[in-house]
């Protein structure tokens, strides 16, 4: 079954919160005044966070909220393991041979795109 969005936001939170080294005991009480079941719905994907939740725990947390809403985006495959990349990948593809001394020109790049 495909993660949901609610889901991914979730784990992105959770993530975060894991990083910073945070329990959510720590974030359920010092942001929502809350018992750790308040959370752990949330980091689950069980119950969604609310806009203002979301933004609550990114400003709990110091990092921008469009973080936890990019994850929301994120594609995830099936079972939770990365995407396989058989099928799609020969070795000779010019990914697998670095390239030395080449120069970005970002405002090629830009008019490129």
């Amino acid at each position: 079954m495909n993660a949901t969005p609610d889901r991914r936001i979730g784990l992105a939170v959770r993530s975060e919160l894991w990083r910073q080294r945070i329990t959510l005991k720590e974030a359920a009480w010092d942001v929502f005044g809350a018992q750790v079941w308040f959370m752990q719905s949330r980091c689950s994907g069980r119950t969604p966070f609310g806009a203002y939740e979301l933004l609550q725990v990114a400003d709990y947390l110091h990092v921008d909220v469009v973080q936890f809403l990019a994850a929301a985006k994120q594609p995830s495959p099936d079972d939770g393991a990365p995407p396989s990349r058989l099928g799609f990948h020969n070795g000779d593809a010019s990914y697998d041979h670095p390239v030395a001394d080449v120069v970005f020109n970002a405002p090629t790049a830009l008019a490129a795109a």
